[in-house]
């Protein structure tokens, strides 16, 4: 994502194929921008490309419970929280090697709670 009139890159937007006509949305903003409409209008746009162009019948995006921000733009655009996973991923290790744990949320949304 960049900005339209200084295309300054704000950030990253994308859909990734899954199985069974089902697609993951993903994105990470600069945090400068957030709340400012930037990531809601992105959003919109991928899923509704996504349920229109790419025939998906449902769409799923995952985030971490601590991240409210990114939850609440999910619930924004229709989606609803399917799963609460516990320790279930990690992105860095502590001094002895040991997986620093977190949670994910897990969200869906049909094609027909789109339309």
């Amino acid at each position: 994502m960049c900005l339209n009139d200084t295309k300054k890159l704000i950030g990253n937007i994308y859909l990734s194929e899954q199985n069974f006509d089902t697609w993951e949305l993903g994105y990470v903003f600069n945090f400068d921008y957030h709340g400012k409409g930037y990531a809601i209008e992105a959003a919109k746009a991928m899923v509704e490309h996504a349920f229109k162009n790419y025939h998906a019948r449902r769409i799923v995006a995952m985030c971490n419970p601590l991240n409210t921000s990114s939850w609440k733009l999910l619930e924004k655009l229709g989606m609803r929280r399917e799963g609460h996973l516990i320790q279930n991923i990690y992105f860095k290790v502590n001094e002895v090697g040991q997986p620093t744990w977190a949670d994910t949320y897990e969200y869906g949304m049909l094609i027909s709670e789109w339309l």
